[in-house]
């Protein structure tokens, strides 16, 4: 399935938790024809774990809920909050058991 990013800046807030460094993120968003003054990129340069990333921008935009799509599913299961949907991407780092187990923990 294919999307557009670009679409989806009209409707929503686009933020993005990477472990990657920031400039590299702006430069693909950027190669890939993606608006980047409307995203915010939370690279490896805030040294926090996504959990706590997560929860300072609920609380610092007073957000009720933050939709999390994530590709690594011991960082998916380390989000507790109710405010935060999480969502496994089949993409990246995960095999059939990780979707398993991602799909008993909804």
């Amino acid at each position: 399935m294919t999307f557009n990013l670009n679409k989806l800046l009209n409707s929503f807030k686009i933020i993005i938790i990477t472990t990657k460094d920031q400039q590299s993120v702006t430069d693909i968003l950027n190669y890939n024809n993606i608006d980047t003054s409307v995203i915010d990129i939370y690279g490896r340069e805030c040294k926090m774990k996504k959990a706590d990333c997560l929860n300072e921008i609920l609380n610092k935009n007073k957000l009720n809920y933050i939709a999390f799509v994530e590709d690594r599913l011991e960082t998916l299961m380390t989000i507790k909050s109710p405010q935060i949907g999480r969502f496994f991407a089949s993409w990246g780092y995960n095999d059939l058991t990780h979707q398993k187990v991602a799909e008993k923990n909804k």
